[in-house]
């Protein structure tokens, strides 16, 4: 009887100790996934969205971002891949409004050129995480994305742009593809700070006399963001056909008058600046694959030096 007795306590006693350990053990995995969501950046998490978006998990997207990084370390524009790198990258543009050397490609133009992602399956991603808000910490990013909002005052020009995302980043973050990728963009539209005005332009290109600005393709927005070519109203359609066929037909002689309303959206503006690039880019990818058989970043300096006379991006801004 007493030795069943013992063998009943001490199994009481065993079972004890595990419901002690398995409650203990509970509590230390509550513990790490606790701290793992306050500790996570919700930059992360919203780039994990965009990635999971796409019908190869992200995978096109990442090697681009991989492949584009590579490609402005080979060309000069970053010295490595560091976090370093690209706050000095930025603090040229704070200070100059411009870097020495504009890429081959830019990445705004690449990422179109991939299979593109399922936009609804973006918003409700962001919207559950956003639900989750007490697990993240929404100061920087809201800081940081005010710096691109409409209504911001001091973001017309990229080197005031560069100079605040400085001031909202450190170089921790700059380690997250979230802010190398808003990095990346912001070389789309480098040379266009605050418009060129005719002696810059005249020394750009070089011979003052040459230069005949009632030549130019006039491209205006107005105060509603729309848009007009040589004084004629224009869709997103029309507007690129006529950019592309004043490049092919003017080439190294072209000259682009941008206009824009002081109430027109900071958005719109880069949208049709951005427009302008393109077109100009993809007339230059046109003449290296025709020429040479090749992609514009295997090119020499030379050759790309070429390409960049026969399509200039001579873009006058008022």
């Amino acid at each position: 009887m007493a030795s069943a007795l013992r063998r009943q306590t001490i199994a009481g006693t065993v079972r004890q100790h595990m419901k002690t350990t398995i409650h203990l053990f509970i509590l230390s995995v509550l513990q790490i996934l606790f701290c793992s969501a306050q500790t996570e950046r919700i930059e992360t998490e919203l780039m994990d969205c965009v990635y999971q978006s796409y019908a190869d998990g992200g995978a096109e997207l990442k090697n681009l971002i991989r492949d584009y990084q590579s490609l402005l370390i080979k060309e000069g524009i970053l010295s490595d891949d560091s976090a370093s790198s690209y706050r000095r990258i930025l603090q040229k543009i704070s200070e100059k409004g411009k870097i020495e050397k504009e890429p081959s490609r830019f990445f705004n133009i690449e990422v179109r050129n991939i299979n593109q992602p399922d936009s609804e399956k973006i918003q409700r991603c962001y919207l559950k995480k956003f639900e989750d808000s007490a697990s993240f910490d929404f100061s920087k990013l809201r800081r940081f994305e005010n710096i691109f909002n409409a209504d911001n005052p001091n973001n017309s020009r990229v080197s005031s742009v560069a100079k605040q995302m400085l001031d909202v980043l450190t170089l921790e973050d700059f380690k997250l593809d979230y802010y190398k990728v808003r990095t990346f963009l912001i070389f789309s539209y480098i040379d266009t700070d605050a418009g060129l005005d005719t002696q810059t332009f005249e020394n750009r290109i070089g011979d003052k006399d040459n230069i005949d600005l009632n030549k130019a393709l006039i491209i205006e927005i107005d105060s509603n963001d729309l848009i007009y070519v040589d004084n004629k109203k224009v869709n997103e359609v029309e507007f690129k056909e006529k950019v592309r066929s004043y490049e092919e037909k003017n080439k190294s002689e072209s000259i682009i008058l941008l206009k824009a309303d002081g109430k027109s959206k900071y958005g719109t503006y880069l949208k049709v600046q951005n427009a302008i690039i393109y077109e100009i880019q993809n007339l230059r990818e046109n003449f290296s694959k025709n020429k040479y058989n090749k992609r514009l970043d295997e090119l020499s300096i030379q050759q790309l030096s070429e390409i960049s006379k026969i399509y200039p991006q001579n873009l006058v801004e008022k």
